[in-house]
């Protein structure tokens, strides 16, 4: 289906399109009750040694997957201290 074929049926079925997409969005926030909760340290340290899938450490912390996925990489990229340690 194209582009404008797609836009066009969303605009035709607009409680469609909506179900759809928070079926789709809903897939990541399994779990998700830290909402705006200060990470621990045991947490960072989940997240920075990716063992595991983000879908995994998702439910296993309860946070959604754009959460681990933007903490790891502000872990990364500011050189923030982790355990006494300078990730760079």
């Amino acid at each position: 289906m194209s582009y404008a074929a797609n836009k066009r049926w969303r605009k035709k079925n607009p409680e469609k399109w909506l179900e759809w997409k928070n079926r789709y969005y809903n897939q990541f926030t399994v779990g998700a009750i830290h909402s705006n909760k200060r990470w621990t340290h045991e947490e960072e340290q989940l997240v920075l040694n990716h063992e595991i899938s983000d879908r995994t450490i998702s439910s296993k912390i309860s946070r959604t997957v754009g959460a681990i996925q933007v903490k790891r990489s502000e872990l990364k990229n500011k050189n923030v201290p982790v355990g006494g340690l300078i990730i760079k």
